[in-house]
């Protein structure tokens, strides 16, 4: 029941509304220095959180999550934002994504 309950759009749709909650995870993640630091992001969802580490400077960022219906949502939305999604760590370390950022971002 656990892994089902955010296996859908909905409750991820009433997470992300919520912008104290959002607002807080951005600026606690702005507030961290994170260049050349891996990331495990558990449960990522749409990954939005992913997404604020790499802006911030992750090296690399793997999110994980149960759902496949979310992890094709978090490449959809990484990519809607020009970061790239790599299927193996290592592949685009020295380049930068359209957004100018180099770390990597890896869905599983």
């Amino acid at each position: 029941y656990y892994f089902d309950s955010y296996s859908t759009f909905h409750i991820h749709e009433i997470m992300l509304r919520d912008s104290v909650r959002t607002q807080s995870y951005a600026s606690a993640i702005g507030a961290m220095d994170m260049r050349n630091k891996v990331v495990l992001d558990v449960g990522c969802g749409t990954g939005i959180l992913s997404l604020l580490c790499v802006k911030q400077g992750a090296k690399l960022v793997v999110g994980v999550d149960n759902s496949e219906p979310m992890i094709l949502a978090a490449k959809a939305v990484a990519r809607e934002n020009g970061i790239a999604v790599v299927s193996e760590p290592g592949v685009n370390i020295s380049s930068s994504s359209a957004s100018g950022h180099s770390g990597e971002l890896m869905y599983v």
